[in-house]
């Protein structure tokens, strides 16, 4: 056996255990990563703000609720008129289907006259195929609903993001000097 293997087996396999621990905790540590991209995203702010004499801990609050007035602003702003359109699409759905009827009836009308059978079993068949796929349609997004209302663990992991993500983003934009000092 060479002299260096059993050095390199172990190294891949820290190296397979290490990424295998991140795939494992990729739920909790992606509320982590995006608070320390927010912290280096704002930093430049803070920094900003504590060389005009305001202290680091305070500019950093100061940041980021400025952030999260805006995003609830962004939000505040999206969400209703997103609810409106998707509601008046929703009423608005019955009269596209007339219309779209409307449309095709010349075109039926010619295929009844050319080929009255096999009109009558194409639209027997595509009827048949509807009510087999509708229900299949609606049970499959049924169940997709249910599994993702019903998930207890993505509901703590969501309110826990959305407590976890600002406070640690908080500590780093307040701490930075501190943890760049002590990596150093």
């Amino acid at each position: 056996m060479k002299p260096g293997l059993p050095r390199t087996l172990i190294a891949v396999a820290a190296t397979v255990l290490g990424l295998a621990g991140i795939y494992l905790a990729r739920n909790i540590l992606v509320p982590f990563l995006l608070a320390a991209v927010i912290a280096y995203t704002l930093n430049p702010i803070v920094a900003a703000l504590e060389r005009r004499g305001v202290k680091r801990g305070v500019g950093a609050l100061l940041v980021l609720s400025g952030l999260v007035l805006v995003l609830a602003g962004v939000l505040a702003a999206v969400v209703p008129e997103v609810v409106h359109q998707v509601r008046q699409f929703g009423d608005r759905l019955p009269g596209y289907r007339d219309a779209l009827l409307v449309r095709l009836q010349p075109a039926e009308a010619w295929l009844q006259e050319k080929y009255p059978e096999q009109l009558g079993a194409l639209r027997a068949r595509a009827i048949e195929s509807a009510r087999g796929f509708l229900p299949a349609l609606a049970g499959w997004a049924a169940s997709g609903v249910r599994s993702a209302m019903s998930s207890a663990v993505s509901l703590i992991l969501g309110l826990l993001t959305l407590v976890v993500v600002p406070v640690f983003a908080y500590y780093l934009l307040a701490d930075a000097d501190q943890i760049l000092a002590t990596a150093r």
